[in-house]
């Protein structure tokens, strides 16, 4: 296996939890949940761990910073690389934002979410076990799949993409197979593919999640890891 880079998105503000807490430091199991993702993220041992931080500012870096010199059940192998989002223009935006601190092309990053903390060590490493150089991600079945981008295959069951709820179609809204987010990225192809993102969408943000039908125009094989855990 290549070097790992782990990348945390953490900059979100998190509205609709209706707080003035930076989400990722809603506790869960009396631990901030950025906090289980970085626990879990170490047991990888990526050569670099770098999270992007952006709403709530140096509360996020600090809170996280104190716990982790305070407390010897939350030390950690890495030192963390702080980025700051100063505008949070989406996913897309926010892992451009880490692009000059990642490893180079013979690398791969590992893109993970500070608001999604009950990830499996075992999905992960199932995951990694896929990699060769390619792009493998996440996804889900649901049986009601509202709100989450859907997945795009072929005649041939390869997937070409990802479509957002609020950007979908009817037929596509139908799709059951939903993208869970987490995604393991080739660095060779990193730079590329996200120059190319474009904001023209309904959200007018930049989503990583085009970088799916990229990868499918550039010849990319794309894996993907099925869990049966919705929850993760």
């Amino acid at each position: 296996m290549n070097k790992i880079n782990v990348v945390i998105l953490a900059a979100g503000q998190g509205k609709r939890m209706c707080s003035d807490t930076p989400k990722v430091l809603h506790k869960i199991g009396n631990m901030p949940m950025l906090l289980h993702v970085i626990n879990t993220a170490q047991k990888l041992n990526p050569e670099k761990m770098i999270i992007v931080y952006g709403h709530g500012g140096d509360v996020v870096k600090n809170t996280i910073n104190t716990v982790i010199t305070g407390d010897n059940d939350n030390s950690i192998n890495n030192e963390i690389i702080w980025v700051y989002q100063d505008k949070q223009l989406g996913t897309g935006h926010a892992l451009k934002c880490a692009l000059p601190y990642l490893d180079s092309k013979d690398s791969a990053t590992l893109l993970l979410y500070g608001d999604v903390p009950l990830i499996h060590l075992n999905t992960l490493n199932m995951m990694l076990d896929k990699y060769q150089n390619n792009l493998v991600m996440l996804t889900a079945k649901l049986d009601t799949p509202y709100g989450y981008g859907r997945i795009l295959r072929n005649d041939n069951k390869q997937i070409v993409g990802v479509v957002e709820e609020k950007d979908s179609n009817e037929e596509e809204k139908l799709i059951s197979e939903i993208n869970g987010g987490i995604y393991l990225l080739p660095n060779e192809y990193l730079p590329t593919w996200l120059d190319r993102l474009s904001n023209d969408n309904k959200q007018g943000e930049y989503y990583v999640t085009d970088i799916i039908a990229m990868a499918y125009q550039d010849s990319v094989t794309i894996e993907s890891v099925e869990t049966k855990q919705a929850y993760e």
